[in-house]
């Protein structure tokens, strides 16, 4: 027997089979997050590291910077995004999941992203006056605001014969992604003036260059009443809940390294 044609102008009934209910801390297939937009996208990172020749590879691994020669994480799912955003507690440095927390700490970055706790200090100002060796490195790009995808073109450049110039570039986008990026299209660069003509950079804490980025990186997505532009390090707390949880909506496996998904 044939079921009864709807009436016109009538919905037929939805179905009202229960949800399933998933794992705590794991977003629920049937909840409607916002999606949330970054400016620390990994595009450019991600492509940059695929491409890089040996040489520059040993020179990433002579600043400490090694672990990242395995980042392939081409993006963010937006509602992931808005989650772990959400969710992490700059007071307390964990992602607040209610009855799970997930504490971030120098030894959790360590651990994840091989990034050692000691070695000198690279400040963040607001100081626009650069040393000899960082104005030399800005004056190849022939104007004050930088793209990633300048700095990647200028990496291939670089291939055969990385130096100081290529270990700038690399720390940019290291920066954008890991730390802080800027609230537009082009790369927030206040790290530059602290590179002095002395400073070495294969002994830098980015360790603590890591943490303190996290400790103000929603001071001003708070602000702006969280919208949907956040500049701190997305990549960082979504592999951080990606290492730490089953997470259904992205694959890894735990004997892989978390930069790989």
């Amino acid at each position: 027997m044939k079921s009864p044609k709807p009436k016109k102008g009538v919905e037929p009934k939805k179905s009202s089979t229960p949800k399933k209910e998933d794992q705590k801390g794991v977003i629920k297939k049937g909840d409607e997050l916002p999606g949330l937009r970054t400016r620390s996208a990994t595009t450019q990172l991600y492509k940059a590291v695929a491409t890089l020749s040996k040489n520059q590879r040993e020179s990433v691994r002579e600043m400490g910077l090694g672990r990242m020669l395995k980042f392939r994480m081409d993006g963010v799912p937006s509602k992931i995004a808005y989650f772990v955003v959400d969710k992490f507690k700059p007071e307390s440095m964990e992602i607040d999941l209610g009855n799970i927390k997930l504490l971030i700490d120098s030894e959790k970055i360590e651990t994840l992203f091989g990034l050692k706790n000691e070695g000198d200090i690279l400040e963040v100002t607001s100081k626009k006056k650069l040393g000899t060796v960082a104005k030399a490195w800005k004056s190849r790009y022939g104007k004050s605001y930088i793209t990633r995808a300048e700095v990647v073109s200028k990496m291939r450049e670089d291939a055969d014969n990385p130096g100081i110039f290529f270990k700038i570039d690399f720390i940019a986008l290291f920066s954008s992604v890991m730390a802080e990026s800027g609230n537009n299209e082009y790369m927030k660069l206040d790290f530059v003036p602290s590179i002095k003509d002395e400073t070495n950079l294969n002994n830098i804490n980015w360790n603590k260059y890591v943490m303190d980025a996290l400790k103000r990186c929603k001071d001003t997505w708070m602000s702006s009443g969280g919208g949907p532009r956040f500049t701190g390090p997305l990549a960082l707390l979504t592999l951080v809940y990606v290492d730490s949880m089953a997470c259904p909506v992205i694959n890894v496996e735990r004997s892989m390294s978390p930069l790989k998904f």
